[in-house]
């Protein structure tokens, strides 16, 4: 199976032949730097030292071809290079120049040479930013596809387990535990489709990462390091033209020859013309050519473990995860576009003082402009292939399953242990000790509360928020959540789990021991926070720094298959309702707010911010999405509070 389709894993270079050719220029520019110091020196010993420097950069430069032919032939095609020819012009004038003396050597140190040394630090240090992101790129494309074959293998395994499943059902003993056994081949059937499916959206994410860096961000990165390449050159041009202007200007008795043949060789140097002969010697460098090596897409490749069809799951437990799945990811391109938008502007505004600073370069400086439109450009480049991924996410969703009805009930799911026993309402396994994990969902009771009239929103039992046994969507009472969330995440240790929260990518300046992670990643805690605010992980088989706030500590859990294999009961059976499982609710211009009391005295600093004082009650009017903030309203005013100086009635 793996012959039939092609490897989509092998890469290109061309932008390694480009920075190759760029520190060969940058080297070129050293030379030249080293010529004006020696020429320097030259000058104070007199037209002895003149000659022989002239015989010696004369040599160099025959040694030397910024064209990067990569071992074509010269005779088939002989470009000109524009700079080449201008600097054998001023190589050759060096010849006539014996005679000068200590202020036009200090002259030429100054004016000219540490303009070239200027000149080369910005390059290359543009050279180097360049090159650095070429490897995100490459990076952020190899991620997809390891993420592809995550799924694959978790794809895999699943299909296994429900072999497994399926051989003990066939085997049972008797009727009982064959009845036992159909409920856990039947949870079994469920968790392969969801980790198929999965499995399709990361090749669809795969897919859309790996044309985005073929068709889009590597020809930019080309056409970048090209200007890049012409910037270098255009920048020496102007310091010849200086050099040339000062020699006129010092040697009125070879004003004639310095007219005539110096300044008529450098002004005519061509940065944009030497780029097109660089390309008809190096065609692979052409970024309207690196698009045409995009590799084919990858494909669905069926597990051999179980025969199916290449669409996704779309029973009614796949479309509900599917669905949630969907959401998450149309809010994600939403707050995406809108961050692209921004960048877009950016670049636009940034363009446009760029041409001021073409136009009148006294204003400012224009290399500087042009760095910072490439450093938005890099930023956009990375949000435009994230939003690829999520539009590719989204097409394969909707194709698969459907799109979103309006009377679909959405969840926010998040991660919770059980302390009393307690019942899943999908399976009707009961939970017992905080060993076995859960999900706690908020969205099932708040949109219950903003759809019942207001007669109906005392606090009930009918309308307590929900709880889940897995992925699987069964509800559990408010009573249950409150006695089981306690200490459901764990004091910082180390060995132990924490969970990612939130993706995180290192900038491209960051340090080496910082680590990329992503949203839902478990990780190993090797070193505790000391208060810097970071904690040191070791996640994937990588270890490195991550922010602390991006990760929630637990307690170690083990799972038990059998958990969601069993009948279904009432919750009520396993956790009977208590008075103080109530909680009380408010309705503030057709929000509903949950009532809570305040720990802390807070004192407002910011307009959208109110304060609050330790025992004063409440009500709560959202969710905090993980920025450490939440709405609330206390009777009068509405505004933003710390979350941890909450806590539920």
């Amino acid at each position: 199976m793996a012959n039939k389709f092609r490897d989509c894993t092998f890469s290109f270079t061309p932008d390694l032949v480009l920075d190759a050719h760029l520190s060969a220029s940058l080297a070129f520019l050293q030379d030249v730097k080293d010529f004006f110091r020696d020429r320097a020196d030259a000058e104070r010993e007199h037209a002895k030292r003149l000659d022989l420097i002239a015989k010696k950069y004369s040599a160099k430069f025959e040694k030397r071809s910024l064209l990067g032919r990569s071992g074509a032939s010269e005779d088939a095609f002989n470009p000109q290079n524009s700079v080449e020819l201008a600097w054998k012009k001023i190589v050759d004038a060096t010849e006539h120049r014996s005679k000068t003396h200590l202020n036009y050597a200090d002259s030429l140190s100054a004016e000219i040479g540490d303009k070239i040394k200027l000149v080369i630090s910005k390059k290359d240090e543009s050279r180097k930013k360049h090159m650095a992101f070429s490897q995100r790129l490459s990076t952020e494309r190899e991620a997809g596809y390891c993420d592809k074959d995550k799924c694959k293998k978790k794809y895999d395994d699943a299909c296994e387990n429900y072999e497994a499943a399926k051989v003990r059902h066939e085997r049972a003993a008797d009727d009982k535990a064959r009845e036992k056994y159909a409920l856990l081949l039947h949870s079994e059937i469920l968790e392969m489709n969801n980790r198929k499916n999965m499995y399709i959206l990361s090749i669809a994410a795969a897919n859309a990462v790996k044309n985005e860096y073929f068709t889009v961000e590597v020809p930019n990165l080309l056409q970048d390091l090209h200007a890049l390449s012409e910037s270098v050159f255009d920048s020496l041009r102007k310091v010849w033209e200086n050099y040339a202007i000062l020699d006129s200007n010092h040697l009125h008795a070879l004003l004639t020859h310095t007219t005539s043949v110096l300044i008529p060789s450098i002004t005519s140097i061509d940065p944009k013309q030497d780029t097109l002969a660089f390309m008809q010697c190096n065609p692979q460098t052409s970024p309207s050519a690196f698009s045409r090596l995009t590799p084919k897409d990858f494909v669905y490749i069926p597990s051999p473990m179980w025969r199916d069809a290449n669409g996704m799951a779309s029973d009614a437990h796949s479309r509900c995860y599917m669905i949630n799945k969907l959401v998450k990811v149309k809010r994600k391109l939403e707050q995406v576009e809108r961050d692209m938008m921004k960048h877009a502007k950016g670049i636009e505004g940034t363009e446009k003082l760029h041409e001021v600073y073409v136009k009148n370069p006294e204003q400012g400086d224009m290399d500087d402009v042009f760095d910072k439109i490439l450093e938005i450009r890099r930023e956009h480049s990375i949000l435009s292939i994230l939003k690829a991924k999520l539009q590719a996410n989204i097409e394969a969703i909707i194709s698969g399953v459907g799109d979103a009805k309006p009377d679909d009930v959405f969840h926010n799911f998040h991660n919770c242990s059980y302390a009393i026993p307690t019942s899943c309402n999908s399976c009707r396994q009961v939970i017992w000790g905080v060993g076995k994990p859960g999900l706690s969902c908020k969205a099932h009771y708040l949109q219950q509360q903003k759809h019942l009239p207001m007669a109906e929103k005392s606090p009930t039992r009918s309308n307590a928020v929900v709880l889940v046994d897995g992925e699987s969507g069964g509800h559990h009472s408010l009573g249950d959540m409150r006695a089981s969330t306690q200490g459901a995440e764990a004091p910082q240790t180390v060995g132990g789990d924490a969970i990612v929260l939130y993706d995180y990518a290192p900038p491209m300046n960051a340090d080496v021991e910082e680590l990329a992670v992503m949203e839902g990643e478990i990780c190993q805690v090797l070193e505790v926070d000391d208060g810097g605010g970071w904690t040191k992980v070791r996640c994937g088989g990588k270890t490195g720094l991550i922010p602390s706030a991006y990760i929630k500590h637990r307690a170690s859990v083990s799972l038990n298959p059998m958990d969601s294999a069993c009948e279904f009961k009432q919750p009520s059976q396993y956790a009977p309702y208590r008075q103080e499982d109530e909680i009380e609710t408010k309705e503030f211009n057709g929000v509903v707010g949950i009532k809570t009391t305040v720990l802390f005295d807070f004192l407002q600093s910011a307009a959208d911010e109110i304060s609050i004082k330790a025992g004063q009650d409440v009500w709560v009017l959202d969710e905090d999405e993980g920025s450490g903030w939440i709405t609330v309203n206390d009777g009068a005013r509405e505004g933003l509070v710390p979350t941890t100086y909450l806590k539920w009635v």
